[in-house]
């Protein structure tokens, strides 16, 4: 699984987050779930970031769940 699959599988996950902290959260738990179920490695679970950052929040919940 690559980066950008990674991220399209979270957004179809189809969660909506209140807060930057709770989709942080949520992502890291998602990264664990995937190196867990050996879908990527170790390395690609430390290296990942989140797919937003806190200043575009906003912009990117909008963009993906129309919040």
């Amino acid at each position: 699984m690559t980066f950008k699959q990674a991220i399209k599988d979270f957004i179809s996950i189809g969660t909506k987050f209140s807060d930057y902290y709770e989709m942080q959260f949520s992502w890291e738990c998602y990264k664990d779930s995937l190196n867990r179920d050996g879908v990527i490695t170790d390395r690609q679970r430390d290296h990942w970031g989140n797919p937003c950052t806190p200043e575009g929040f906003s912009k990117w919940n909008q963009r993906h769940f129309g919040i």
